[in-house]
């Protein structure tokens, strides 16, 4: 029985499918099966699959067009490990990375999800923003990243792995419907039943290119938001409002394809104290989980940094003011120092 299972589902990525695939196969630990499944492409995917020659390749194509879940829950119901690894046709897995996740899962087995630290590169591999990381490499523990899940996906999809048991024992699969956001809906499920935990260390290279779901930020965002419909009242109850949120991602993303636009005058102002509620429930329901000092104030320096995003849509003349009175209600970061698990 291999330790992981590594899924990849592809559709027309020709150019750099052999690169991925070759990416996982090259991985210093080797114990794994690899499914790849072909979403019917047409543009030599297939072939360059099929002239891969590694016992531990799996190659299948469907038989008509799924969709990236239903592909992926192709591969789930064919894997046997342990564990599953994700990767995608596009990206490259860095040497390490399955070594350093089997082994974090392996010693913490409170931990049921990690992910890994990623940069991203163009589709000729060069790389953007001088390879810097997509994250933060000190804030990858859980009661942070439960904290993220309200607002955005903080765990990249190629990057994960996670433990079988937790999908078999709980009947979870991708849900086709949210296609572009099935990564974010499927870690706001787990995120129940188990901790997350995000590896400091980049083992991605996330190529961008346009066409791709990771390109389609408009689509990705609306998805999110009806993700976000059904995880904001498992974590902060029943004061969630799509409005007030759309209203901060709209202030956060400038995205007016995907979240409308302001109304203006009082009722945009409104809309705007609504959404600055919203960003205190978050941050008071989230610290009433167990976590460190440090992911505390983390937590209570992101939620003033979110309301002064709102600040900027306020008229001027009473922007201050505005920004004051609800940073006031809000916790100071520095009021966590030294603080443990409550």
């Amino acid at each position: 029985m291999p330790k992981i299972s590594v899924i990849l589902s592809c559709f027309n990525d020709g150019p750099f499918i052999a690169d991925a695939v070759n990416s996982i196969l090259s991985q210093d630990y080797g114990d794994f099966e690899f499914f790849v499944v072909d979403d019917i492409s047409t543009d030599g995917t297939i072939e360059t699959l099929r002239s891969i020659d590694d016992k531990r390749l799996t190659v299948i194509v469907n038989d008509r067009h799924l969709g990236l879940s239903r592909s992926l829950n192709v591969a789930l119901d064919l894997a046997r490990g342990e564990y599953i690894a994700r990767m995608d046709g596009n990206d490259v897995s860095l040497p390490g990375r399955f070594a350093a996740q089997a082994r974090f899962l392996d010693g913490h087995p409170e931990i049921g999800v990690t992910s890994v630290n990623m940069r991203f590169m163009d589709e000729k591999g060069a790389p953007i923003n001088g390879g810097a990381p997509v994250y933060a490499p000190d804030k990858g523990k859980n009661g942070y990243l439960r904290w993220a899940l309200l607002w955005l996906n903080p765990l990249a999809h190629v990057g994960i792995m996670l433990r079988r048991e937790l999908l078999e024992q709980n009947g979870l699969r991708y849900k086709p419907e949210f296609d572009g956001a099935e990564d974010y809906e499927m870690w706001t499920r787990l995120s129940r039943l188990t901790r997350l935990e995000r590896l400091p260390e980049i083992y991605i290279n996330c190529r961008l290119v346009p066409g791709s779901m990771t390109w389609d930020y408009a689509n990705t965002y609306r998805l999110s938001t009806r993700v976000q419909g059904a995880y904001w009242p498992h974590l902060a109850g029943a004061g969630y409002s799509e409005e007030a949120l759309k209203a901060y991602m709209l202030c956060k993303t400038g995205c007016e394809a995907a979240y409308g636009i302001l109304p203006p005058g009082e009722a945009g102002e409104a809309l705007l104290d609504r959404a600055a509620a919203l960003i205190r429930l978050g941050c008071e329901r989230s610290l009433a989980e167990p976590m460190s000092g440090p992911e505390r104030a983390q937590i209570a320096e992101e939620a003033r940094t979110c309301t002064a995003t709102l600040a900027g849509r306020v008229d001027a003349a009473r922007r201050e003011v505005w920004l004051a009175d609800r940073l006031a209600l809000l916790p100071k970061p520095e009021s966590f120092a030294g603080a443990t698990q409550p």
